[in-house]
Formats: C-alpha cells, structure tokens, sequence
C-alpha cells in the first residue's frame, strides 16, 4: 500500500526555501541536513522531499525523533562519510570475490589476484580496514543505547543490526586486531564474507545504519535550533495554532503567533515594506511542512491537522517570453 503524501509543487519548495534552485543560495535542507553519512544525506532528502500526510505515518516517525532528540547525551553516529563510501565503493567492485572462505585456499588465491589486480589489491586492503572499523564502532554505539525503552521502529533497527553483528562472520571482524595492519590473507577471507556469502545481508545492515543516521540528524537539528514537536489533531474541524512561530533562517527574530481554526480561517496580512509578512508567511509553510516531515518545527508551540496539500503564490511573475500574466500563470499553477 502507497504511503500517503502531502502534495506541494516545485514553485511552493522554492519559495519557501525548502530547496534551492543553485549551490549558491542554501535550502533549509542544507540547514537541518546533520547526517554524517552520503547515505544518510540521500535517504534524507528523500525523505524531505516526500512529506507525509498519514497521522499514524508522522506520529511514529516523530516519536523516533522525539525520542533521540530528549536523550540526556546527543547521539552521534561513531564513524563519518569517508568510512561509509570507502566500503560501499569497495562493496560495488566489479571483481568477483575469492571462491573460497578458507584461509589456505585465500592465501593462495590472493596470489593470483595480486598479480592479476595488482591496483585493486590497495582497495580491497582499505575496504576490509574500513569494514572492520565499521562493525567495531556500529557494535559499540548499539551496545551504548541499545537497553533503552524505544519506539518500536526504533528498536527494530537495533534488534536487526545487533542480530547481524552476532553473526559468527561478524564477530570476527569485531575482534579483528587491525594496530599492525590487515594481513593478506585476512583480506581475501574477510572479502569472500563480505561480498559474497554475506552480500544481501551486508546491503540491509549498510541501509539500516543510514536509516540510523536520518532519524538521528532529525533530532539533533530540532535539538540544536530548539525546535518544538507539532501536536496532531484528528479533529474533523481545521485546526492551525502555532504560538511563537519563527522563520530558522532568521537570526534573533520576531516570534510571532498564527491561529486559523473553523470559525477563524481567513487572514489579512498588512504591513509597510520590509516589516516581515513574507518572512512570517514562509515561517507559517515551513512549520506546517517540517511538521509532515517527522520533525521539529521553529516554534513554541503547535497544534494541526494532516494537511494533504500546500500551496503557496509569493513569488510568481509574469512570464513575458510566453506571453502569460500573473493571473494566468496562476492559473496553470492550479491546474498542475
């Protein structure tokens, strides 16, 4: 079954600055992005691009957020980016692994292979570095939270990775000895392992350990900018409150308060130039957005709905070139 979505057009994501049309000008992706992983940094924009509009979809991915980000001690993934591509550019080599798992039949083997890839060899010696790094430094960052009471996504994760990392395979690695270097025959061992009899698993824990770094980055940037999580309400009436609304690209701003309920829905917004409407209208989208999300949002307090769309007209212009007003730019905006 198809996850809900909450739809919002390319024009509204750039409006609102949720993303950036160039590398120039910084997104609110590129504010909240903590992930330490290249992974991690993918499967977030995914998922920020993807904005739900299911309660019982965002309440337990808030939960997971909420949870990380009240713990007395930030949680921080042990190893960085460097790490993570270093074994998956290793895990996608297109050189079939060694046949064999045992030691003797490796040694030999790793001969052939040394004279047949000879520049391959200093990969795969950094690959297995890298793994072994990984598994010992996964290990002890799951062994440090993982007695914790957790939302039950939360806790799946863990209960599946500490089950890979109880592997007999796995447990090796977690006790390799690397201080004087990896062994030409624990390369081809450990290889055989990885990218063959292991591969389907390897991939799985790989994804499980971005998935960690999303819901860890989520809460660390709610955290650090002192974002509050939204209350959802399934109330049949419309209901929007935000006390203490600020936009987070504004330093030391004016908070304000947005209140729309079934007898209140409608606002007129004025102002002399340059006092702020926009910026408090952009502050409104992406509270509301960032809320569909899972995360935090830049204010006090917030209590809504599960909105299925978002719209915004702040920006547009007139499209000369083709011969279309702002009226009738609109107007294919709607039909889109």
């Amino acid at each position: 079954m198809l996850e809900k979505k909450l739809h919002i057009d390319r024009q509204s994501l750039i409006e609102l600055e949720i993303i950036s049309e160039n590398e120039r000008t910084p997104s609110l992706f590129d504010l909240l992005n903590k992930t330490q992983t290249t992974g991690g940094k993918d499967k977030l924009r995914k998922i920020f691009l993807n904005p739900l509009a299911d309660f019982v979809k965002i309440k337990q991915r808030q939960e997971i957020v909420r949870f990380i980000s009240e713990e007395q001690q930030t949680w921080i993934l042990p190893f960085n980016s460097k790490i993570m591509d270093q074994i998956e550019y290793y895990y996608f080599l297109n050189i079939d692994p060694v046949v064999s798992s045992n030691k003797l039949v490796n040694f030999i083997e790793g001969i052939r292979y040394r004279i047949l890839f000879r520049s391959y060899v200093k990969i795969f010696k950094e690959g297995i570095k890298h793994l072994i790094l990984y598994f010992q430094q996964l290990d002890s960052f799951i062994n440090e939270h993982q007695n914790k009471q957790m939302p039950s996504r939360l806790s799946e994760i863990f209960n599946n990775i500490k089950q890979f990392l109880s592997l007999p395979f796995a447990k090796e690695l977690i006790g390799a000895d690397t201080s004087t270097g990896v062994s030409f025959v624990q390369i081809f061992y450990f290889d055989k392992l990885f990218r063959d009899t292991h591969k389907e698993k390897m991939s799985i824990l790989i994804d499980l350990t971005y998935e960690l770094d999303v819901y860890i980055a989520m809460a660390n940037a709610s955290k650090e900018l002192n974002f509050s999580f939204p209350q959802f309400t399934e109330e049949e009436n419309s209901r929007l409150e935000i006390k203490g609304l600020w936009h987070p690209f504004v330093k030391q701003p004016q908070k304000n308060d947005a209140i729309f309920d079934k007898d209140s829905y409608f606002m007129f917004l004025t102002g002399p130039n340059m006092a702020g409407k926009t910026t408090f209208l952009k502050a409104c989208g992406i509270a509301i957005y960032l809320a569909h999300l899972g995360f935090g949002a830049p204010a006090s307090s917030m209590t809504l709905n599960v909105y299925d769309s978002i719209f915004s007209s702040i920006n547009t212009t007139d499209n000369l070139r083709k011969g279309y007003s702002y009226f009738y730019s609109e107007v294919l905006r709607v039909k889109e």
